[in-house]
């Protein structure tokens, strides 16, 4: 189960053995796989309560009688003072990060220590991994990666939930054209050099079947910066559709060819009118010539 979740959630380079995390050999997964499993995990509103308390009281039990007391070893959460700083960019701080919001240390000596942290300034969301690293050079590597997010990447939002993007056409509907809203927004963190004008907006819309339903998704658009996938946000339509009934598709066929055949009467009375009178006229030179010739 813990294997197909994996995959799920796209960790393709992982293999769990256990739910523990103690060594096996068969038991591996990589940095970018774990921060997959972060970010899956920290839109779960319950584990992103627990990971930022210092401590947490389990309930009691059918198998446990007694509340069990745990205490957080993330010390990126609260600790300060002797014994808990860390050298950066020359100074010493405490291993407590501003905004710090988790997320879970681990260890093993074959592992050696490990961390995921987390953290939020504004509307910018970050999770680091560290791997293979020692005691608090973990906290140190942790709080250099937040500090380059923080101070390199914007949150941009590309479009809002509910947001009109465009109208288009669908074929045998009974209206010319059906306007899109997105279904939900999308923000994404880019690089402070990123230019907006960068961004390329492709637009795809799924084969449909008349009648279509009120919100029914339709298509999607996909955002991108030099060949790179920054997301993509599924399309609805606002408004039901319905197909051109029968009668009407026959009545818009036979009046098509109406104005076709009485287009062409039109084209026939004048072709015949024009030489109607190009031959009076012709006559009317000749009886003129011929009283001339007369003397009259």
């Amino acid at each position: 189960k813990m294997n197909e979740k994996a995959k799920e959630i796209g960790m393709t380079n992982t293999n769990f053995m256990n739910p523990h995390g103690l060594h096996d050999d068969n038991h591996y997964s990589t940095a970018d796989d774990l921060a997959k499993l972060a970010v899956y995990a920290y839109h779960n509103d319950i584990i992103r309560e627990i990971i930022q308390k210092r401590n947490y009281i389990l309930p009691p039990t059918n198998i446990k009688t007694e509340e069990r007391y745990l205490n957080n070893s993330n010390r990126l959460l609260f600790a300060v003072g002797y014994g808990n700083q860390i050298l950066i960019d020359g100074y010493y701080v405490d291993i407590r990060y501003e905004g710090a919001t988790g997320m879970k240390t681990g260890y093993t000596p074959e592992a050696k220590s490990t961390f995921i942290g987390s953290a939020e300034r504004g509307d910018v969301s970050l999770i680091s991994v560290v791997l293979d690293g020692y005691v608090t050079n973990v906290y140190s590597d942790t709080v250099k990666l937040l500090n380059y997010g923080f101070n390199n990447f914007t949150n941009i939002n590309l479009i809002g939930e509910n947001t009109y993007y465009k109208n288009t056409s669908i074929k045998n509907a009974k209206i010319d054209e059906i306007p899109l809203i997105t279904k939900e927004g999308l923000s994404v963190l880019m690089g402070n050099g990123v230019n907006g004008d960068q961004i390329i907006e492709n637009l795809s819309i799924y084969p449909l079947e008349l009648p279509i339903k009120k919100n029914t998704v339709v298509g999607h658009v996909e955002y991108m910066v030099g060949g790179v996938s920054l997301g993509q946000v599924e399309l609805i339509t606002p408004i039901e559709v319905e197909a051109v009934e029968e009668n009407s598709a026959n009545t818009f066929e036979i009046s098509s060819t109406m104005k076709n055949a009485i287009l062409i009467i039109a084209i026939l009375i004048l072709l015949i009118f024009i030489l109607r009178l190009y031959n009076m006229i012709r006559l009317y030179r000749f009886r003129r010539s011929k009283k001339k010739r007369a003397g009259v």
